[in-house]
């Protein structure tokens, strides 16, 4: 769907995109989880920054950030249309 908006979407975590995952880790397992990657480290692990997460479930606006050390195919990144990339 954001593909379909003009999003760029990719398979690599990128600093300043929004995620969609959908494999588990606390995720529901039909809807899915959105949040932001903040951190992408040289082992390819990133650190997402994520509201109703965990023990924080919605209406909180903790922030609850998270290091993932691999996306198992389960991520898709998505940001800003190429067209705007600086």
């Amino acid at each position: 769907a954001y593909q379909a908006q003009g999003a760029d979407v990719t398979d690599n975590p990128t600093v300043g995109y929004g995620f969609s995952y959908s494999g588990g880790l606390g995720a529901d397992t039909f809807y899915g989880h959105t949040g932001m990657v903040v951190g992408v480290l040289e082992d390819g692990s990133f650190i997402t920054a994520n509201f109703n997460y965990g023990p924080h479930k919605a209406p909180s606006r903790k922030v609850v950030y998270q290091h993932v050390s691999g996306t198992n195919g389960a991520f898709k990144f998505f940001g800003p249309p190429a067209s705007h990339a600086k």
